[in-house]
């Protein structure tokens, strides 16, 4: 009953979103009709037809995907969303895109099953109790009853990164890639799973659609440091200073020191402040708890160890 209040709730204040006329026909009344009597089926059958005439309305749009959640489940309702955010991008102000976002993320964090959500609330004991694996297991029965739904794939890759699959939890990252633009914890883990698994050039094309001045100093860790491996090093290097030089105001992450010093003993001009850079690191890999970021070193700092060791004993070699 709870869903069916939510539906209701949300159907009524999508009018304000309009940015056409909203619509007002006999399909629009009756389609409004059906759902007050609960016959969700016919009501989405006739949204369908009213989006299909009018395809610029959001209210439409929001109806239609609506109903689609709760008869059809998560993927179908925001695909609907998505190829309208796809569509309409050029004509939407960015206040009602940030609106429509903001009600997809809202939608997909929604159970519309009850023995998934209770099956997720088991597994939430379980994880407060530290039991990981059993917490695993129970998400994923939830997951299979209601898949798409992103409190269940958090809890699921909060689980998996605990038990070391990190195979799994980058996979179950990539089942909600389509809407990690809407919450930056969700896009920055993405980004450090990806440089974990060397997808250096999906980190890249990311990296050249965005706006650089919203991005969160992990999202310009990760940016940097794929960068550098992908043979962009003065682009990466730019990014990992700025990191640098913000001081206090932004976290230390010991692999910024990593990738400076890489591009900097390169050049005559700077391998004194690279070589201090890289032995900053050495000095940092001594403390394991420094290299963790939400609960695990992504960058593989101590598998770094070697080559940095190695470079160092080269350059002391230089006349």
């Amino acid at each position: 009953m709870k869903l069916v209040a939510w539906i209701f709730c949300i159907l009524l204040i999508a009018k304000s979103l309009a940015v056409v006329e909203s619509p007002t026909s006999t399909l629009a009344v009756a389609a409004d009709y059906y759902s007050s009597k609960h016959d969700y089926n016919q009501s989405l059958d006739l949204w369908t037809k009213v989006y299909t005439s009018q395809p610029q309305s959001v209210e439409a749009m929001l109806k239609v995907s609506e109903l689609e959640l709760l008869i059809k489940g998560h993927e179908t309702a925001q695909q609907t969303i998505l190829q309208f955010l796809h569509k309409q991008k050029n004509i939407l102000s960015p206040y009602v895109i940030k609106d429509i976002q903001g009600r997809l993320w809202i939608m997909q964090n929604r159970f519309i099953k009850d023995e998934s959500q209770s099956l997720y609330l088991q597994a939430i004991t379980k994880i407060k109790l530290l039991d990981f694996s059993q917490g695993l297991a129970l998400l994923n029965q939830s997951i299979a009853l209601e898949n798409g739904n992103l409190l269940v794939l958090q809890a699921k890759t909060n689980c998996e990164k605990k038990l070391g699959l990190f195979n799994k939890f980058y996979e179950t990252l990539k089942l909600a890639s389509s809407v990690v633009e809407m919450n930056r914890d969700w896009s920055e883990s993405l980004l450090e799973a990806q440089y974990y698994f060397k997808d250096y050039g999906d980190m890249v094309t990311w990296f050249e659609l965005q706006v650089k001045s919203t991005l969160s100093p992990r999202q310009r860790l990760a940016s940097g440091m794929a960068l550098i491996e992908k043979g962009q090093e003065k682009e990466g290097a730019f990014l990992l200073s700025q990191l640098h030089d913000s001081g206090k105001r932004s976290p230390v992450f010991p692999i910024l020191w990593y990738g400076l010093g890489r591009v900097l003993i390169k050049q005559p001009a700077t391998i004194g402040a690279g070589v201090q850079y890289l032995e900053r690191f050495l000095s940092a890999t001594g403390q394991v708890d420094t290299l963790s970021i939400d609960g695990w070193d992504p960058y593989r700092s101590l598998e770094k160890v070697p080559e940095v060791k190695a470079w160092l004993a080269d350059i002391k070699q230089i006349p």
